[in-house]
């Protein structure tokens, strides 16, 4: 169950590269307490230097795990 009016950000400080957020939302929504929404704010400025195939990789495994808890606990990002 989600906290009502509850929000986090996902930012650089958390989750410094785009790769981390995948850990770091799945830590974020595990049991019965999540936010409402989930605000992303990370990786933007390390992805200039990385292989273009990496971050399309990173964007991928962020955008399915996104969709899928979106879809099992109605969290809007």
């Amino acid at each position: 169950m989600a906290a009502l009016g509850s929000y986090k950000c996902v930012s650089m400080t958390w989750s410094p590269r785009m790769d981390d957020a995948v850990g770091y939302l799945k830590d974020l929504t595990v049991g019965q307490t999540y936010p409402d929404a989930i605000i992303m704010n990370m990786g933007l400025h390390p992805a200039m230097d990385t292989d273009l195939k990496v971050v399309q990789e990173q964007l991928d495994k962020i955008i399915t795990l996104t969709n899928n808890i979106a879809e099992e606990k109605n969290v809007k990002f």
